[in-house]
């Protein structure tokens, strides 16, 4: 019997290890850190992680004694993009969610090596806004979450009822 080949053959992809990530920083970068006192927050759709940054006043070179390096961690959310921060809130909007975190000091001062860590940011809402495509976000002075909602073009913020209320559209859409 002849196979029909006029059909598109599936492609299987094998399923591979994830390649562990890694980061490369200028030599400057852990000294400017210090100095300004901050920390970094990225999003990586591509690679679905959200990446924290910070200097690291504890690691050794060579003997020689305490150097600043930079120290990230990398955690997987699907299809991170718009970040917003406001005191101790944390949101993280992905593709069909907005998580909110908040910093739990206590829990901080409890992690793993004592006195490194200076904030622990932990899950506190997570809103299905459904297929959004999020692109950024920020707290209005109020503490109210504004989103740019590019698939239904327009400016929006969460509620308890919808999967976003619309607050503005521009005339053209």
């Amino acid at each position: 019997m002849a196979q029909n080949t006029s059909q598109p053959q599936k492609e299987t992809t094998p399923n591979l290890p994830e390649a562990p990530l890694h980061s490369v920083y200028t030599s400057g970068l852990p000294e400017l850190f210090a100095q300004l006192n901050i920390s970094l927050v990225v999003s990586t759709y591509q690679a679905g992680k959200v990446i924290l940054v910070r200097h690291d006043t504890d690691a050794l070179t060579n003997g020689r004694g305490p150097a600043s390096t930079m120290n990230t961690h990398f955690r997987t959310f699907h299809k991170p993009m718009g970040l917003a921060v406001q005191d101790n809130k944390l949101a993280i909007g992905g593709q069909k969610t907005v998580w909110e975190m908040h910093n739990m000091p206590a829990v901080a001062r409890k992690l793993e090596p004592p006195g490194k860590h200076d904030a622990c940011y932990l899950p506190r809402r997570i809103h299905v806004t459904g297929d959004i495509d999020i692109h950024e976000m920020a707290f209005a002075g109020d503490g109210e979450l504004w989103i740019v909602n590019t698939r239904f073009g327009c400016l929006c913020t969460l509620d308890a009822d919808h999967s976003f209320y619309p607050r503005w559209r521009p005339p053209f859409v």
